[in-house]
């Protein structure tokens, strides 16, 4: 698995899907980027955005 990247350093393309850091859990979230210096990760559980310190590629899919 990737090495978490932390968002000071490098964010993810606007739409990706990643999973990422936030209060001491893991959970997958959309890249959605509102302006030039802001960008928000999406939770799709609950809907809204969440300031996650890192992030990190989804591992590719299992397979058979």
């Amino acid at each position: 698995m990737s090495e978490w990247i932390k968002c000071s350093e490098r964010m993810p393309q606007e739409g990706e899907k990643v999973l990422i850091s936030f209060r001491g859990s893991v959970r997958t979230a959309i890249c959605d980027i509102e302006d030039i210096l802001t960008c928000v990760f999406v939770d799709e559980r609950a809907g809204y955005g969440i300031p996650a310190s890192a992030w990190q590629p989804l591992p590719p899919p299992y397979q058979d």
